[in-house]
């Protein structure tokens, strides 16, 4: 396998680029000033990666996609390690945008991006049709940024949370939303937390419990209470309201959203036949998470 830099007829990979934008005239924008790479096995195109340049010092992910055939298999990562060495020498920053997806999010964390900041309602203002990934449609665009230690260390991004010698602070804390500590928690390859868990993990600090309490109490949740009962989801938004101390009266409003989003509140109804233990069963699973998590935190003013 190698990765090339693609300098012509760029649009012969438009099957594969569709993959990761589902419009063209979208990758239209971008795909002749970008620079486009492909990952290929003989003449086989198995990934390919759009990059460009919107300021000085900035490299943008524009486009990133695996052949169907060869995902969960290391090939995007890849691509991301290809994108950030070969820009770190001109670049202090490495950012990607994406949808707010349990698909996306928790891979680009895993990469080691954070979130940046969000442009709001860009899929639904600027594509002709609803895109929906993972059970849940497309809103805003989530940005994350990866910091290149040894790029250009003038620009804006290179300069903060780093020392003269253009190494990073010890002492600068990193802040972890609510949102990615949940997807970190479902990515997690060693431990399985269940739904109602890794709703509730994430607030056991603010509730004033340690994450091993929060595991604990929410152990038995999972899986509608072990019997396909009320989703475990629901039930570990409603004890992490009860520790933050949210009024009563919003039980019945998130009874009344979930139901609106979900038609019904059980386990097995949500899941609709999906066989349990698969990843088309837990990319369902997380998309119902990643609802309720912007619930609460929208309810309860936290991130």
């Amino acid at each position: 396998m190698e990765i090339v830099s693609i300098q012509e007829n760029k649009k012969r990979f438009l099957p594969l680029l569709l993959l990761g934008d589902e419009q063209e005239s979208m990758i239209d924008r971008y795909l002749e000033e970008g620079d486009l790479y492909v990952l290929r096995d003989g003449e086989e195109a198995l990934a390919v990666c759009v990059v460009t340049r919107p300021e000085s010092g900035t490299a943008e992910i524009k486009n990133l996609a695996v052949a169907p055939d060869h995902q969960r298999q290391g090939l995007g990562r890849r691509m991301v390690d290809f994108a950030a060495k070969t820009y770190a020498p001109s670049c202090s920053a490495l950012l990607v945008g994406t949808g707010d997806s349990p698909l996306t999010v928790p891979f680009y964390l895993a990469c080691g991006f954070r979130e940046s900041h969000r442009v709001a309602n860009f899929f639904t203002d600027h594509y002709d049709h609803p895109i929906f990934e993972g059970g849940c449609q497309l809103a805003d665009m989530v940005y994350f940024q990866m910091e290149l230690p040894r790029g250009n260390q003038t620009g804006a991004a290179g300069k903060q949370g780093r020392n003269g010698n253009g190494c990073r602070d010890k002492k600068e804390k990193i802040t972890v939303t609510k949102k990615e500590k949940l997807y970190a928690l479902r990515g997690d390859p060693n431990i399985h937390y269940n739904c109602a868990q890794s709703m509730l993990i994430p607030f056991a600090e603010g509730i004033g419990i340690t994450q091993e309490q929060a595991n604990a109490i929410a152990l038995d949740f999972g899986a509608g209470m072990g019997c396909g009962g009320t989703c475990g989801a629901l039930t570990g938004t409603l004890m992490a309201m009860g520790g933050l101390g949210l009024p009563q009266e919003k039980r019945e409003e998130l009874t009344a959203w979930f139901l609106a989003q979900h038609g019904c509140l059980d386990c097995d109804g949500l899941l609709n036949g999906l066989q349990r233990h698969t990843p088309e069963q837990k990319v369902r699973c997380d998309g119902i998470l990643a609802g309720c998590m912007d619930w609460l935190c929208r309810e309860s003013g936290l991130e």
